[in-house]
């Protein structure tokens, strides 16, 4: 007779499993497929024993071949918390899985020097000496930085010749106690206990022992707040420091060309993330970027683009190249929801949010995320990637993709060789951009951005800007003193432009 399931809760205080759990995302599974069929068999009928104890199935539970008092303690081992902090669940269930640790009870005998008996001895060993646990943790995770220098990374060697020193401190060599009656002195017991406590601690462990990239790339996985279900749901926006020097000649108020010599050159791209389209960018000069330079770019991004007149002979647009603002004119003007950044301070500026609400009324939520992480903004940082390599990195006068790269050959001497203007610069920029937009892609399907940006939003409604804000996107208001004569005159509004 199968006890009803309000006793078992009662007797086992199971208060916080309710009968509708099994039917949630909350109870854990396992993947039966992966096992062998005996393993398989085995685990099937006790998850249909459990399932059948929980809801009172007599006939089910029958045909398992589990004894009502068997489910009971199966149900008990899936109720069992898991060291990632949920329960077991059907994990429990497997066959050889243990769902407590072991304990050892019995002393280790001084005279044992077979190479069996030591099961935990070495848990052991740390419980009842916890300054042996310390001095592990403390080298593992290089803890108290600022009172010692640690070894960059710490070899299971170097880590047991300190681990011994201490041991002999606490008189156990004396003795003859473990682990100096073993003939590796705990060497592989060190190592799989620093495995573990490792893999408990990945963040302690990655950012002790690995550079600061990985570090950061632990934090952030493969992104933050992902994934984006619909388009322009969120939108990407970054500064990018072109891998290239430039001699532009630039025309005086005489007539003449006067050269100048551009080390860092800005492009600003805002870039929707569900279709991976270029909505629009913005070229800065400056040798940091500014809160004008990120309105610059929102403002192309929201307005309609119109091909240049091409100045370089042999640079063309490609058959369907363009920005959404172009292939639509439902696209003229969306707004998106989320408005994704770094920390920069350009972007981040009172300037930027107050603008941003005044055009969205309210609609767009910016999103500042860590700096100098590519995987807190992936697509638009690997669309940069494309457009180096596809553009500025096939320059005579470019910088390459850092100080080793090959393609470096001394830039500023071949960018004051290879004259540019300003026209042509802006020129190539256009074309790549456009172009970039009417390239199939193999992530979304082998369709080119425009094209896939059609297809979501084809029966989504959208949202526009206001078109009155949008043209005060760059003006600057601010409260000034107009005075008159010898009197003061009274506070009053300006605009500048």
């Amino acid at each position: 007779m199968v006890k009803p399931f309000s006793e078992v809760r009662e007797r086992f205080s199971l208060s916080k499993l309710d009968p509708g759990l099994l039917n949630t995302g909350r109870w854990p599974s396992a993947d039966e497929l992966s096992l062998a069929k005996e393993n398989r068999d085995l685990f099937v009928r006790r998850s249909n024993a459990v399932k059948a104890y929980i809801k009172q199935d007599v006939d089910t539970l029958e045909n398992t071949s589990i004894s009502a008092p068997e489910a009971l303690r199966l149900l008990r081992r899936c109720i069992t918390t898991h060291p990632d902090g949920r329960i077991y669940g059907f994990r429990a269930l497997l066959p050889h899985i243990r769902v407590k640790k072991y304990t050892r009870i019995s002393k280790v005998d001084p005279c044992l020097f077979e190479t069996n008996g030591y099961s935990g001895a070495f848990l052991s060993l740390l419980e009842n000496h916890t300054v042996l646990k310390d001095l592990i943790e403390r080298e593992v995770f290089k803890k108290f930085k600022k009172k010692k220098v640690y070894e960059s990374r710490i070899s299971i060697r170097s880590l047991q010749k300190k681990f011994l020193d201490k041991c002999r401190e606490l008189g156990l060599e004396i003795k003859n106690s473990y682990p100096f009656n073993t003939h590796k002195l705990a060497y592989n017991a060190l190592a799989e206990y620093v495995k573990k406590i490792q893999l408990e601690n990945p963040r302690l462990a990655i950012a002790a022992n690995q550079s600061q990239g990985a570090s950061k790339t632990f934090v952030t996985s493969d992104g933050s707040d992902r994934p984006v279900t619909e388009a322009f749901q969120r939108v990407e926006c970054d500064a990018h420091h072109i891998d290239a020097m430039f001699c532009i000649l630039i025309p005086s108020q005489f007539g003449e060309l006067i050269p100048k010599i551009l080390k860092r050159l800005w492009v600003i791209i805002i870039e929707e993330v569900e279709s991976r389209a270029i909505l629009g960018y913005y070229l800065s000069l400056r040798r940091e970027c500014s809160s004008s330079d990120v309105l610059e770019a929102i403002k192309s991004a929201l307005t309609e683009w119109q091909p240049r007149q091409l100045m370089i002979p042999t640079l063309k647009y490609n058959d369907g190249a363009g920005f959404p603002s172009s292939h639509s004119s439902r696209y003229c003007g969306v707004l998106w929801k989320e408005f994704s950044t770094d920390q920069a301070l350009a972007n981040i500026s009172d300037r930027v949010k107050s603008k941003l609400s005044l055009i969205s009324s309210g609609y767009t939520e910016p999103i500042v995320v860590n700096r100098h992480n590519p995987n807190d903004r992936p697509f638009i940082e690997r669309f940069f990637k494309t457009l180096e390599t596809n553009g500025f990195h096939r320059l005579p006068s470019t910088t390459g993709s850092g100080i080793d790269d090959p393609s470096k050959n001394n830039p500023e001497i071949l960018a004051c060789k290879y004259f540019i203007q300003l026209e042509h610069l802006e020129d190539l920029m256009d074309v790549l951009i456009a172009n970039y937009n009417a390239i199939p892609h193999s992530s979304i399907g082998y369709r080119n951005p425009l094209q896939y940006l059609d297809f979501l939003t084809a029966k989504q409604d959208l949202t526009y800007a206001d078109p009155f804000e949008l043209e005060k996107i760059l003006t600057v208001r601010e409260k000034v003193i107009v005075k008159g004569g010898l009197k003061t005159g009274s506070p009053r509004s300006r605009v500048l432009t």
